[in-house]
């Protein structure tokens, strides 16, 4: 895992953070994945914000000129968009399905970047 990844996802949990999103988190999961170095996880609490923060995270990725190799593999009409930068996956979920799937538990052992222990 490069610095550059860590700091990209840091980044982007971050902006989420600044613009409302439910708890964003940033785990380094480079130790337990081969899909993915970091994860960025984030709540929404209504379709619109969940639009909202898929929209800006494309904008920051369109100003950072990185490549994005799939997105929205979910529609928000199922509550969870997916945007796979290749080394970091940004999951924007609402409010429910993300108390449902827990992504958090699933990655207990990731080390978190965003917000520090």
């Amino acid at each position: 895992m490069s610095e550059h990844d860590v700091a990209l996802a840091c980044r982007l949990a971050h902006m989420l953070e600044q613009l409302g999103a439910v708890h964003p988190v940033a785990l380094d999961v480079s130790a337990h994945s081969t899909v993915a170095d970091c994860l960025v996880i984030a709540g929404a609490e209504s379709r619109a914000q969940l639009r909202g923060y898929y929209r800006r995270i494309h904008e920051e990725v369109a100003r950072c000129a990185l490549d994005v190799r799939g997105s929205a593999k979910r529609s928000d009409e199922s509550g969870w968009l997916i945007i796979d930068l290749i080394t970091v996956i940004v999951h924007l979920m609402l409010r429910e399905q993300r108390e449902f799937y827990d992504l958090e538990r699933l990655w207990y052992d990731a080390v978190r970047l965003h917000p520090l222990p």
